[in-house]
This record gives C-alpha cells, structure tokens and sequence, in this order.
C-alpha cells in the first residue's frame, strides 16, 4: 500500500484549558520479577473531569491522558464517515460547578502494526518476564508506519507510540474546514530535539488500546 499522509493530533498545551480527572485510578500490572518494570495496567472508574474555567465553546478538551471531543463535533465525525474510534460517556466540571455530559472520550481503534525497523527504533532493553521493552529514539521519520498492517482508518495508533493519536490528513483538513480550536497537528519529523532524542518505553498494547482490539492485532506479535 502507498504511503499515507497523516499527522499526529494532539492538545496545544495550554494549562489553562486543561482538563484533570476528578479520580484517577489504575490497576497496575507489576513485572513478576523486577519491581521497577510496569507490565501494564487498567484504568479504571468513571471518566469525570473537571477544568479550571467556565469556557464552554470548546469543541475538543485535553486530559493528561485522554482527548475529550463535544457530541457536536463528534456528529460530524460521523457524516464525513471517519473511522477508527469508539468514544466513552464522560462528565465535566466546570469551576463554577456546573457538569456536562457533552464530551465523551475518544478511544483510538485504528491499528498500523509495529514500527518499521527503518525508522531507526529498535528495541534496546527488553525484560524476559514480562512485556517491559525500551525502544531507541527514531532517526528515520519517513518510515514509521508499515502501510500494509494499517486497518484503513482515519484514527489509528503504531506500536510503541500508543499515546500518540496519528489521523489521516482528511481528518487535519477538516478540522481547519470547521476552524476547531484547541488541538495542534504536525508531522512527527517535526518534533523538537529534546523529545526526539528520548528513547520510548513501552509495555503491553493493551494499555492504552482496547482490550479485545490488543488480543486480536497485539496477542500474534506478543504484545497484547
């Protein structure tokens, strides 16, 4: 398959339009042997958040972890036919009190398998006992994504990257159509030196993907 254009979606940055999870709790899967690894784990409880502010013209909102999108905008998502996402039901808080139940969080489901090996990131530590891997930084940004794993969608994720929301530049043209504030896109290539310089740490697909999509794309590559 060709290559795709596509960019990463993801928050501005601005604390000031930041969400927080009112209670955040994981069960954290520990590696059996070294107590330092995370295995893995699983977020767990209801998605409520609250903001600092009484701004409620905004079509997408960012958590630390989770990209929150309005029911309106997410209506449009439907009819342009973009694919690629569940959403969970959240609520959102307001400083003045006030609650929302018009957000709901997006959930990555579109899958373009593991990192191509030309990109440079490699696997430079790995735990035998569990699924703790740390992966070189990437040198080569042209060849990231394996085309032939990818499933079609518009949101989809590549292994280790898993917190990155990549779209499909039909999704980034869109959003400029809509004039959504609050989100940036660029090209991965693009990243500043301190970030591309890190190594990336990874462990199970699982959590940060869907569970029943981590068994049916992760358990064949030993990553679920």
């Amino acid at each position: 398959m060709d290559q795709v254009r596509y960019h990463e979606l993801e928050s501005t940055g601005s604390d000031r339009l930041r969400a927080y999870r009112d209670k955040r709790e994981w069960i954290v899967d520990k590696c059996p042997v070294n107590e330092k690894h995370v295995d893995g784990g699983t977020q767990i409880g209801d998605a409520s958040f609250y903001v600092k502010h009484n701004y409620r013209n905004q079509m997408i909102v960012w958590a630390v972890h989770d990209c929150l999108i309005h029911e309106e905008l997410l209506d449009k998502f439907t009819d342009e036919g973009f694919t690629g996402f569940r959403t969970q039901p959240a609520k959102l808080r307001y400083s003045d009190g006030k609650i929302t139940t018009s957000y709901k969080v997006l959930i990555v489901t579109g899958w373009a398998g593991i990192v191509l090996p030309d990109s440079g990131m490699k696997i430079i530590e790995e735990c035998p006992n569990c699924h703790w891997k740390v992966y070189s930084p990437i040198s080569n940004y042209e060849s990231i994504v394996d085309w032939s794993q990818w499933t079609g969608d518009d949101f989809f994720i590549v292994y280790p990257l898993v917190g990155r929301i990549l779209v499909t530049e039909r999704v980034g043209e869109f959003l400029k159509k809509e004039k959504v504030k609050s989100y940036l896109l660029h090209d991965l290539k693009d990243e500043p030196d301190i970030i591309r310089e890190q190594p990336t740490y990874a462990n199970r697909l699982s959590t940060r993907f869907p569970k029943d999509l981590a068994i049916k794309y992760g358990r064949p590559l030993g990553i679920e």
